[in-house]
């Protein structure tokens, strides 16, 4: 039975994370054996936020957080989030709670209302078609190189033996968050639409989860075997260092450091091969047109009505980032404190 190749919950739960583009959302439940699994222990934390709501915890030091006004048409508010579980996001700024409150629309990345067929849309990307296996596919260095990698994080080749490359590829920087999606951690972007959706707000998304894997899954064959063999290389070089892959990037994003998050994002494309250029380009320069885009026609159509859009803090930096197209049009746009 097919099913039954796939991995087991706490991996399957990556697929939700995978696009790190907005499928921050649902469970894929799919087991290796067919033993019922106990469900996870789900820390006693409070997403309603505030301070109080992780007693002793951190909290943001400066959440990334805009408001912007163009002309004609009613000032609204961006956010940027993390695509990654994290215990931090229970203690929310009250800047970002009241944004949230005073909202009457709150939009992210996708609609993250019907999970399931998300989460349906995503997986046969994923997976390699009927009788091919991951080891077929990639130069005997390349699965030798997996395989040591993935020993060394507690893992097995087996896991991902049904696999496309590049879907490996996306998964292998997250096997460290397995442990806070076994225990049902949140990523902001959860917290964020979860909390709008209780209140009774519009909640949707500006994309569809079909364009989503079309600027992710659009590379070759070869391409995606050469791309998989540099990221092998470069987790294996932060393994050897006993750095955790986004170990950096979330330390910028807490500290709410623009420059230090753009930083961190170039750096691990130091070296990388033209297909992950191109990909790069596709996830983030092509898409914050599209978005920019999406985002004046709703607060244009809506008239006078709040929005606030939570969206990858990638989208919101840099020179071809959202917040530069906007400024390119005439708009202001300010960070808040």
């Amino acid at each position: 039975m097919r099913s039954r190749l796939l991995p087991t919950r706490p991996l399957s739960r990556l697929f939700t994370y995978t696009l790190g583009v907005g499928l921050a959302f649902a469970t894929l439940r799919a087991e290796l054996s067919a033993q019922p699994e106990p469900p996870p222990t789900k820390p006693q934390l409070d997403y309603s936020g505030g301070t109080g709501a992780i007693k002793g915890g951190p909290s943001f030091e400066r959440p990334m957080m805009w408001s912007v006004r163009c002309p004609e048409l009613a000032e609204f508010h961006l956010v940027g989030t993390m695509h990654i579980p994290d215990a931090r996001f229970a203690q929310l700024s009250p800047t970002l709670l009241r944004l949230i409150d005073e909202a009457d629309a709150v939009y992210g990345e996708l609609d993250l209302s019907d999970k399931v067929a998300l989460t349906a849309k995503l997986t046969p990307h994923m997976l390699l078609p009927s009788g091919e296996t991951l080891e077929s596919k990639l130069p005997v260095d390349v699965y030798a190189s997996l395989k040591s990698y993935l020993e060394l994080k507690g893992s097995s080749a087996s896991m991902f033996g049904m696999m496309k490359p590049e879907a490996v590829e996306i998964l292998l920087p997250m096997l460290e968050l397995m442990p806070l999606l076994a225990q049902g951690l949140p990523s902001l972007d959860e917290v964020i639409l979860t909390r709008a959706k209780e209140a009774g707000k519009e909640v949707g998304g500006v994309e569809t989860v079909e364009e989503q894997i079309e600027s992710l899954f659009s590379k070759s064959e070869e391409e995606s075997v050469e791309s998989l063999k540099h990221t092998l290389k470069r987790l294996m070089e932060l393994h050897q260092r006993g750095e955790a892959p986004h170990l950096k990037l979330m330390t910028a994003f807490f500290k709410g450091d623009e420059g230090e998050l753009l930083a961190e994002i170039m750096a691990e494309l130091e070296g990388a091969p033209p297909a992950q250029l191109k990909l790069f380009d596709r996830l983030l320069k092509q898409r914050n047109k599209r978005m920019a885009r999406r985002v004046i026609k709703l607060v244009r159509r809506a008239k006078k009505r709040a929005h606030l859009f939570a969206f990858g803090a990638a989208h919101f930096i840099g020179k071809d980032s959202i917040n530069a197209l906007f400024k390119g049009q005439g708009c202001s746009s300010q960070r808040l404190k």
